[in-house]
């Protein structure tokens, strides 16, 4: 590796491996959504020895040696690194297992933490792909793009819709101490199963209680809209046929009730035949 100026070859060589670690980082939390805010966890789960002896082998290898430029043998070697990651081999203690687990997707389409893997058919997804791939993941995504969209004052007005969010995040975000908490032996097989079947049901009702809450936060209420304007016509159908409180009314007030009732029912049939036009 190349000497830069003012910096020896081991300083941008440790550089150039530093920077892969953490485009590795990123690349695992963005197809491991619940690892999202655990960045420090997961620089602290890098196996660096392995990730070190990878780049010196790289770096011996005969490709790299051809390449002769150093901005090529860069990023050479900054791809060669990442491969690590996307091959799920660049962690160890429970991250290590975690993650190998994960990318076996084979007949585990009922372990939350996995599932949404198998639809993205080994490469880097989106935020859209995983969304399509996993309905709870799709609901986490809301979760905490709402919250980290919401002001204190927001979520001071609309508090329902803050809570819907918040648990449903929390949610999303324990899958990983679920799968941590099995790898230590804090859960048996039971447990761990059970835990994870509460933590999709939790994400479930919480996508059900987000959809409800910011249709009644937008103002539409079709079903007490409905109610109302049936008691509305009811009132003015009562009112036109004299059924009321006092049931004993004259004959002029009863004829002139009956009338404005005629005249109702003239209107709303011009309104529909008109709507239907």
């Amino acid at each position: 590796m190349p000497e830069e100026e003012g910096r020896s070859a081991e300083e941008v060589k440790k550089q150039i491996i530093e920077s892969a670690i953490q485009t590795g980082i990123q690349y695992t939390i963005d197809r491991h959504p619940d690892f999202a805010e655990r960045e420090r966890y997961l620089d602290k789960q890098v196996n660096r020895s392995l990730i070190y002896g990878a780049a010196e082998e790289i770096m011996s290898s005969q490709e790299f040696a051809e390449l002769g430029d150093g901005k090529k043998q860069a990023q050479y070697l900054h791809q060669g690194l990442l491969k690590i990651f996307e091959e799920g081999k660049a962690f160890q203690g429970p991250l290590e297992e975690i993650v190998a687990k994960r990318n076996d997707v084979q007949g585990k389409a009922d372990d939350l933490g996995s599932r949404v893997y198998a639809a993205v058919g080994g490469k880097t997804p989106s935020r859209k792909e995983i969304a399509r791939g996993d309905k709870r993941y799709a609901t986490v995504f809301a979760a905490k793009d709402i919250l980290t969209s919401m002001s204190p004052e927001d979520a001071r007005r609309m508090p329902k819709l803050a809570e819907a969010a918040y648990r449903v995040a929390n949610a999303g975000t324990n899958v990983l101490n679920v799968e941590t908490a099995r790898f230590y032996g804090l859960l048996d097989e039971k447990d761990y199963k059970a835990a994870i079947k509460a933590t999709g049901e939790t994400i479930d009702r919480g996508r059900q209680a987000i959809a409800t809450n910011i249709i009644e936060y937008s103002g539409v209420q079709k079903a007490a809209a409905a109610v109302l304007a049936g008691t509305g016509l009811g009132v003015v159908f009562a009112s036109g046929f004299g059924i009321t409180g006092n049931i004993v009314g004259n004959v002029s007030d009863t004829s002139v009730g009956l009338f404005g009732g005629f005249l109702l029912l003239i209107s709303m049939a011009l309104f529909l035949t008109r709507n239907r036009e």
